[in-house]
């Protein structure tokens, strides 16, 4: 089912909205992918907006009939669908990558593509051969500079790709260097410390918030640029513990000594065998290789070890967090940084909380961190910081006694409700974000914006 703006009421749900295999939506409108031929004659239908990719063209149906979608890809007002063959087609907007243009569809029709990532406005294909090609609103990414082409075909090619709202940083398959291009307020342009960080190339994390990015090297080395640049990002350049965002005036502590730091070491316990794998003081090796060349997608959120320990970076709109676990989700090392009121900083009790817990799940809202957390023998605590209730998000617990003490123990998962940005740079508005924890009984506890009096508990 759907409901709300541009649903027509005599939509014909039963007959083009069944035997489902995957939902995927944009601004306007949904496009459901079907396990099977619908009519025999389709693939993919639409909901929404005609004009915002609701309405798939008929050459579009005609060409994966033979040839089965794998997955659907959405900018703002736009889509993309990828094909088991590794065709690509877009439909939608053309401002928003709705379109591809002849030289780029000449490109994408000599190869075989496997992965597609997207800004608000630009759509992102590439290949574990190195290949890459962009298309949609140059401004948010959907074109890529000469320079830029040189610099990843000089290093073996793409290697990964990840989009923040308006921009794009690739990992290269040699050195594992970055680059990025697009809209500068967006990350389009790898400034301050983070070049050199980028160019000495090593690249084991990479994550987008909202408006920047963030890398971090084998060596421990971290590099911040986009929204949140000019951060002291080398222990040459640690001179004060804190730093001014000096595009925006914000005196938010975006990088600090201790963030630094505290990474640098933790990573360097990993003792480097060679180019590919660190060793702990035992001999055996500590971090599985992750810059092979491999089929994409290539996740470079997430670092797994040979021992079952795991380094996770997450983000929000405008803040990082990033944990190492062992096998057992006990906590190795836990930091944050970005914008202070949106996550970008633990405070002491949730600091100790996590680093004494085991720390099974994360989720994240517009402007707040949730993980759900064992702490001895209580099984299932939430644990929440950021932007809070009284801010129309999800960083503080309720304050409804009755409903907090529904967060204390035997919550089984956590659900976030994240608000799409806007695709124009603006300061942030949390605009109801959420997050929702289902409970042992079945139950389930929300608390975020809009929800009446800030939490509920929600039976059946």
């Amino acid at each position: 089912m759907a409901w709300g703006n541009n649903i027509p009421n005599d939509y014909k749900f039963a007959e083009l909205m069944s035997d489902v295999k995957a939902v995927y939506s944009n601004q306007y409108s949904f496009i459901v992918l079907h396990n099977n031929l619908v009519k025999n004659k389709y693939w993919l239908t639409g909901i929404g907006r005609s004009d915002c990719g609701a309405l798939i063209p008929d050459e579009i149906h005609l060409a994966l009939v033979n040839d089965k979608p794998s997955a659907v890809y959405a900018t703002y007002n736009a889509y993309s669908v990828l094909t088991e063959s590794g065709k690509i087609y877009s439909w939608g907007n053309a401002n928003f990558g709705g379109v591809i243009p002849p030289q780029v569809k000449d490109f994408l029709n000599r190869r075989k593509m496997e992965y597609i990532c997207a800004t608000s406005q630009a759509f992102c294909a590439y290949n574990a051969d190195g290949d890459i090609i962009t298309w949609g609103d140059s401004n948010y990414g959907g074109s890529i500079d000469s320079q830029t082409l040189d610099d990843i075909a000089d290093d073996g090619g793409v290697y990964t790709v990840v989009a923040s709202n308006g921009a794009f940083c690739a990992i290269t398959q040699g050195r594992k260097k970055a680059v990025a291009w697009g809209n500068r307020s967006y990350g389009g342009l790898i400034s301050g410390d983070a070049l050199s960080v980028a160019a000495r190339g090593k690249i084991v994390l990479c994550r987008a918030s909202n408006t920047s990015f963030t890398i971090i090297s084998k060596a421990g080395d971290i590099g911040c640029w986009g929204a949140i640049n000019k951060a002291p990002l080398t222990e040459t350049a640690l001179t004060d513990d804190s730093v001014t965002d000096s595009r925006t005036g914000s005196s938010d502590v975006i990088l600090n000594k201790s963030v630094v730091l505290g990474i640098k070491n933790y990573m360097k316990s990993l003792e480097w065998v060679d180019d590919e794998e660190p060793i702990n003081a035992s001999g055996k090796s500590r971090l599985k290789s992750h810059v092979k060349k491999a089929t994409p997608p290539v996740s470079m959120t997430s670092v797994k070890t040979a021992t079952g320990s795991e380094l996770d970076l997450y983000s929000n709109d405008g803040a990082f967090f990033l944990i190492a676990r062992d096998e057992g989700y006990n906590t190795e090392f836990v930091t944050a940084w970005g914008n202070t009121a949106g996550g970008g900083v633990l405070n002491g009790d949730i600091s100790e909380t996590l680093s004494a817990a085991k720390v099974l799940q994360v989720v994240s809202t517009n402007g707040a961190f949730g993980c759900l957390v064992d702490a001895g023998k209580t099984k299932g605590i939430v644990v929440v910081w950021g932007r809070s209730l009284q801010q129309s998000d999800a960083g503080s617990l309720p304050t409804d006694p009755e409903i907090k003490s529904l967060l204390n123990r035997d919550v089984v998962a956590l659900y976030s409700l994240k608000m799409l940005p806007g695709s124009i740079y603006q300061p942030p508005r949390y605009v109801d974000p959420a997050i929702a924890a289902v409970l042992k009984d079945g139950t389930y506890v929300v608390w975020g914006g809009r929800i009446k009096g800030g939490a509920q508990h929600l039976i059946g």
